[in-house]
């Protein structure tokens, strides 16, 4: 399959923030939250979707998370020890937010390894009493495909090239 241009604008500036975690520049993890906020909103429509970090500081094992969907999300560029990432997540959220009534966790991945494929995410959800779901970029692109408009399609390579010019010029 031919990958379309708004696939490799995705999959370059998710190489860039996986880099930076490399060398400790964290700034743009901390701009990846919001960029993959609004893009969850317009790939899922999840109209509430909020980056949680605003409203607590530092919020214990949430990035991003939905009142009406009853989900938290965490974003990470971890590329070990995935399993431990997973089941600490799902650990601090039960612990710091039981408040919430999340009924779903999300931890997603910025990039997809081999790992993530051996990680039983319905042995979790039995294991914890709540559901999870493991999630990439790739799978987000996956996931555009699925449900295609011209105004996603559209709302799609604006907020690329509108938060992130830099990653088109490269």
């Amino acid at each position: 399959m031919i990958k379309s241009s708004i696939e490799n604008d995705l999959l370059r500036y998710t190489e860039k923030i996986y880099d930076e975690g490399i060398f400790n520049k964290h700034n743009e993890k901390i701009n990846a939250e919001d960029f993959f906020c609004r893009l969850f909103k317009l790939v899922y429509g999840w109209s509430d979707l909020v980056n949680l970090n605003y409203l607590e500081s530092n919020s214990a094992g949430i990035d991003l998370y939905s009142a009406n969907q009853k989900i938290a999300i965490q974003i990470t560029t971890i590329q070990s020890k995935e399993k431990e990432k997973v089941e600490g997540t799902i650990k601090k959220v039960l612990k710091h937010h039981s408040d919430k009534k999340i009924e779903g966790i999300i931890c997603f991945f910025i990039k997809d390894n081999r790992p993530l494929k051996n990680i039983d995410v319905n042995e979790l959800s039995e294991e914890f009493g709540i559901k999870i779901k493991i999630r990439t970029t790739k799978n987000i692109i996956g996931d555009f495909h699925r449900f295609p408009s011209p105004e996603k399609k559209y709302g799609f390579q604006k907020l690329l090239n509108k938060k992130h010019p830099l990653i088109l010029k490269e």
